[in-house]
């Protein structure tokens, strides 16, 4: 079975997961950030046009691999938030009783 090439150009409907199945170092960062995993799902189990199993493997591939790198960008993210608590927890001033409440704005 046979595929569209129009599918797999820079603007076509499942670009990115064949970039990302084949040639995974050339997606940027943005464009990982961006993308849905839920609609690339639903675009190679219902695809526009039927598709070879090899070609829905590598597709799928760069489902997982987008997947996985998005999640790497997440706990990178969560360990430098925790980090900086950290820092500021450390810093932290102590202040009197007198200036532990916040005024009112009423």
């Amino acid at each position: 079975m046979f595929y569209s090439n129009e599918l797999f150009v820079k603007k076509g409907l499942l670009a990115k997961l064949w970039l990302a199945g084949t040639h995974f170092r050339k997606l940027s960062k943005s464009a990982i950030v961006t993308s849905k995993i839920k609609s690339m799902c639903g675009n190679v189990s219902e695809p526009p046009l039927p598709l070879a199993l090899p070609t829905q493997a590598t597709l799928l591939r760069g489902v997982v691999r987008i997947e996985n790198k998005k999640a790497a960008y997440l706990l990178g993210d969560a360990l430098d938030a925790q980090y900086k608590v950290r820092v500021m927890q450390r810093s932290a001033v102590t202040l009197p009783k007198s200036k532990m409440t916040a005024r009112s704005f009423t």
